[in-house]
C-alpha cells in the first residue's frame, strides 16, 4: 500500500518539520507501508521562504537564519521521503498545520490534494489558523471526496460545519503522537528558552527583569530576539527539542513551541496572539494548560502565571488516551482500504 502525507514539509521551521516526523512516524508504526511526502508542484515553500529570511542586512539576524536554513534543509533531507512527482498514492493524509488556510500566500490545489493522484483522502488534524470565512465552492467541493476528516481546533471544526460536514473529529498535533529524540545543547547557564518574535516593550521588560531576578540568561532559539542575551539557531530540528528539554522555562508566542512544552513536560507561558489564539483553544483546554495561556494585550504576571501548576500526570495520561483514539482512526482508514 502506498500512503502520502500532504503537508508543509519543507518550510523552514521546526514545528512544521517536527509534526511531519511524527505522523510520519506513528502512521508507519500503524501500518507495514512505507509513508511518502508528496512534492508540492505549485509551490516551493522552502525556496519562498529562503529568500525572505536572507534578506535581512542585519549580521546577527542573517546568521541565525542561515544556520536555520542549513538545518532544516538537512533534516528534511535525512528524515523525510520525498515522493516522486506524479506517483499514485492508495492513502493521502492531508495534515497537519495550516492546510486548508485560504488566507495564506502558499495555499492552491496541493492543499486539498486536488493535484494529488490518489485513491483515498483523509485529513489529519488539519488546521485553518486564522481563517474565519466561508470556505471557497472549489475547498468544499474537493473536501467533500475526503473519507475522513480531522482538524486540531474548534475554529477549523465550526468553519466546516457551516460548510455542511457533519462528520468532523478533532485530533492533537502529530507532535503528541510519537516520541522525538533529543539532543542535548552544550550550555551550562541556567536559562530562559524564547521561542518566537517577541517585541512587545511591555513583555520584554518583563521577560528581563524576570530572570535578572533569578539569574537566568534569556536565550531565544532558531527566531532572532535582539533583546536577547543569546541568539542560536539549533543544529537540528532534535536539537531545537534539546535547548526545550534542558531550559528552566519556555516563553513562546508558537503554536509548537506551546505543544511542544507540553509534550516534554516542561514550564511554559504561551503568549497568545490574534493570529494563534484559535489554533491552541482546543488543545490548551483538553490538556489542562489555559492558566498557562496569557494575552499579549492585557497586563500578566510572570511570577502570577507560574503559580499555576501543570500536572503532568494528569496531562500525560490524556495524551497517551488520545493517541489510542488517533490508533483507532487511522486503524479504520487502513482496514477499509485492505478490504
Amino acid at each position: 500500500m502506498s500512503i502520502g502525507i500532504v503537508t508543509y514539509y519543507n518550510a523552514i521551521n521546526e514545528g512544521a518539520f517536527l509534526q511531519a516526523y511524527c505522523l510520519k512516524n506513528f502512521i508507519e508504526s500503524c501500518s507495514t507501508s512505507k509513508v511518502y511526502f508528496v512534492p508540492n508542484k505549485s509551490a516551493d515553500i522552502f525556496s519562498i521562504q529562503k529568500k525572505q529570511l536572507l534578506q535581512t542586512k542585519n549580521p546577527r539576524l542573517f546568521w541565525v537564519n542561515l544556520n536555520r536554513i542549513i538545518a532544516n534543509r538537512k533534516a528534511q533531507k535525512a528524515y523525510l521521503s520525498i515522493g516522486t512527482i506524479n506517483k499514485n498514492y492508495d492513502i493521502v493524509v492531508v495534515g497537519s498545520d495550516e492546510m486548508w488556510n485560504e488566507k495564506n500566500k502558499a495555499f492552491n490545489k496541493y492543499n486539498t490534494a486536488a493535484s494529488v493522484n490518489a485513491e483515498t483522502r483523509i485529513s489529519y488534524a488539519v488546521s485553518m489558523g486564522n481563517f474565519d470565512e466561508t470556505l471557497s465552492r472549489d475547498s468544499i467541493k474537493e473536501i467533500s471526496k475526503f473519507v475522513a476528516i480531522s482538524v486540531r481546533d474548534l475554529n477549523s471544526k465550526k468553519i466546516l460545519e457551516a460548510a455542511g460536514f457533519t462528520n468532523v473529529s478533532v485530533h492533537l498535533d502529530p507532535v503528541f503522537l510519537y516520541q522525538i529524540p533529543s539532543q542535548l545543547p552544550k550550555i551550562r547557564k541556567s536559562f530562559i528558552m524564547i521561542y518566537g518574535s517577541i517585541s512587545n516593550e511591555t513583555t520584554v521588560r518583563k521577560i528581563k527583569e524576570y530572570a535578572h531576578r533569578n539569574g537566568f540568561v534569556t536565550l531565544s532559539v532558531d527566531i532572532y530576539n535582539k533583546w536577547c542575551d543569546v541568539n542560536v539557531a539549533a543544529k537540528n530540528p532534535f536539537q531545537f527539542v534539546g535547548y526545550i528539554d534542558k531550559t528552566n522555562l519556555i516563553i513562546t508566542n508558537m503554536f509548537h513551541g506551546t505543544m511542544l512544552s507540553v509534550v516534554r513536560n516542561k514550564s511554559f507561558i504561551s503568549i497568545q496572539t490574534e493570529r494563534r489564539k484559535k489554533k491552541i483553544e482546543y488543545a490548551s483546554k483538553k490538556l489542562m494548560f489555559t492558566e498557562r495561556c496569557v494575552d499579549e494585550q492585557f497586563d500578566w504576571d510572570i511570577e502570577d502565571v507560574l503559580k499555576n501548576k501543570l500536572d503532568f500526570q494528569i496531562i500525560n495520561s490524556v495524551i497517551e488516551q488520545e493517541k489510542c483514539f488517533v490508533r483507532e482512526y487511522f486503524a479504520r482508514i487502513l482496514l477499509n482500504k485492505r478490504e
